[in-house]
């Protein structure tokens, strides 16, 4: 999802999908109709993604319509939720069940896709909040080098266990 223009006022930032919802709501739910015509009853799904951006109402409202179908669920990105201050996994954790997919990296300073171990992201706490609806996990990085850093973090983490 993505939070769309937005003008700069003197007390408050006005979205535009914000100050137009029902016409937003109405091009999401399109969108909607349109991924169940298309997957039908396969096996495949669309999972939405965090990106700092799941604190928003109008995000929130839009997000509520998709999940109305069976066809998308969403994918939890631990960086994306530190960097935000982790106002995203409000949304999230009230809809746990629907968590499908994971992207698994580290977040410090303002960047985030670090290796695991690097900054302020818990594993521990990732995996304690996943349901067994959680289908994947992808270990997200910017490097094969920040990919072995991750694996390395990880085995240390479970042989601590």
């Amino acid at each position: 999802m993505h939070v769309g223009t937005f003008f700069t006022m003197p007390d408050d930032k006005v979205f535009l999908q914000g100050a137009y919802l029902d016409e937003y709501l109405k091009n999401v739910v399109q969108f909607r109709d349109l991924v169940d015509q298309t997957l039908g009853q396969s096996e495949l799904n669309i999972c939405i993604e965090n990106a700092c951006d799941f604190h928003h109402g109008f995000i929130n409202k839009a997000v509520d319509v998709l999940l109305e179908s069976d066809n998308i669920d969403l994918t939890w990105d631990t960086g994306h939720n530190a960097k935000g201050n982790y106002k995203d996994q409000i949304y999230l954790f009230n809809n746990q069940d629907r968590i499908k997919h994971v992207h698994l990296h580290d977040f410090a300073m303002g960047s985030d896709h670090l290796p695991l171990g690097s900054g302020e992201v818990s594993v521990e706490s990732v995996m304690k909040k996943l349901t067994d609806k959680c289908e994947s996990i992808v270990l997200e990085s910017k490097s094969i080098e920040g990919v072995q850093k991750s694996l390395f973090h990880l085995e240390v983490l479970t042989n601590r266990s």
